[in-house]
């Protein structure tokens, strides 16, 4: 049984038993000598020996720093609970936290929360915007799914129109960014109330010219712009009202290197006038007007939240600008190394400026879960199977921490793999 990354079980138990180590956890864990001038090593991060991370665009590895900030937050809070949750030794903080979180999205600080997750997010705009029937939401295949399930359950209960049109995967290598516009301006109808998309989706990693299809959107009646940026915020240097969404949200856990379970939510004037909050409680008149009513949860992980802080200090550091250039580096080099490997082939987007940092690597007739399991299993390379529909084969998504050696070590292991059948 495969879990919801498309790795079986039977890696995950096979990771655990003592009694027979997998083959790559015998490996030493000598510092990579193509890690790049100025990122952080290896040693930054707390994974284990052997492993060589490729799937950050499921979940991130939290550097060491931001995992020790959060351990010590905890320990910090339970010396008081009442003081450091209710009472007055966090208020700074957690302000702060807020603040920087607007800061990193170019946003006002009343245009932006710090929420659970993207899915979370889309949650909240479904079921706080007042649709009614007749009026339509619109999106394409390539949305994910925690940006798109919400909708149709809402949609069966009040009545208003879900509207999905297939995306042509396929052709991806060579779409322009106008192609991308006009695929989605041409399905826009008289009803179409809201656009949800990806600012990069999640298989193929194509994206999208997000201020390009707002701005057509618009000209066409369409009242909310709604955009996924899980796989682009901590990766690009995104500028949230620059894009022209009234709704962005992402998941901090990737490509941020969060706590796991945090999200950041940046709402436009408008969608603030028009989304109701879907939890209210005690900051229900403090925060009126306010992204933050959309988080009024009561009592909060405020250790997590608070470690949010370090991971911007963390992309700071290292410079956003640096981590991209590198990120597009090793992404170059995945798609010149895959497109000379027999058994190999590119899916995705072939350009930078139509990517981000994750690409679908096709793998011929062999399936990418098998695949997948062994690579894991034999050369503790961790990436994500697709094997269902027009997307087949394997995601791989770098981070900072990555080297050129780790594109390569996949390269060489997935084609001999693929080959084998």
């Amino acid at each position: 049984m495969a879990d919801q990354d498309g790795l079986t079980r039977r890696a995950f138990l096979a990771a655990g038993a003592a009694a027979a180590p997998l083959a790559w956890a015998r490996a030493s864990s000598e510092p990579d000598p193509s890690s790049p001038a100025g990122l952080p090593a290896r040693d930054a991060y707390p994974l284990a020996p052997g492993v060589t991370y490729l799937n950050h665009a499921s979940i991130g590895v939290m550097p060491t720093a931001v995992r020790d900030a959060l351990i010590a937050n905890i320990r910090t809070q339970e010396t008081n609970p009442w003081l450091h949750q209710w009472g007055p030794a966090w208020a700074e903080p957690v302000e702060a936290a807020h603040a920087e979180a607007a800061a990193f999205l170019g946003a006002p600080a009343d245009g932006v929360a710090i929420n659970r997750n993207t899915t979370e997010a889309f949650a909240t705009l479904a079921h706080g915007l007042s649709l009614e029937p007749g009026d339509e939401v619109l999106f394409s295949t390539l949305n994910h799914v925690g940006a798109s399930a919400v909708w149709h359950e809402a949609a069966d209960r009040r009545g208003f129109t879900v509207r999905v049109f297939e995306f042509p995967i396929r052709e991806a290598p060579g779409l322009t960014a106008d192609d991308v516009v006009r695929l989605h301006t041409d399905e826009i109808s008289a009803e179409t109330r809201v656009l949800v998309l990806p600012h990069a989706d999640n298989t193929i990693g194509l994206r999208h010219p997000v201020a390009a299809i707002a701005r057509a959107a618009r000209r066409r009646g369409v009242e909310i712009i709604a955009v996924d940026a899980a796989q682009t915020v901590g990766l690009l240097r995104v500028d949230a009202p620059a894009t022209g969404a009234d709704w962005l949200a992402t998941s901090a856990h990737k490509n941020l290197q969060s706590p796991k379970g945090l999200g950041l939510l940046s709402a436009s004037e408008t969608a603030r006038a028009a989304v109701r909050p879907t939890v209210v409680t005690w900051g229900r008149g403090r925060w009126a007007g306010s992204a933050r009513a959309y988080t009024d949860y009561g009592t909060r992980d405020l250790p997590s939240l608070l470690a949010l802080r370090d991971c911007f200090t963390f992309q700071d550091a290292l410079g956003r600008d640096r981590i991209e250039g590198h990120v597009r580096r090793l992404r170059d080099r995945l798609r010149d190394r895959v497109g000379d490997e027999p058994g190999l082939s590119w899916r995705s987007p072939r350009s930078w400026a139509m990517g981000c940092g994750l690409a679908l690597v096709g793998v011929g007739r062999a399936d990418p879960r098998v695949v997948a399991d062994r690579l894991f299993r034999e050369h503790g390379i961790v990436v994500r199977p697709f094997a269902d529909g027009p997307a087949e084969g394997l995601r791989v998504s770098v981070h900072a921490l990555n080297s050129a050696a780790d594109v390569d070590r996949f390269v060489e292991a997935a084609s001999r793999l693929a080959r084998a059948g």
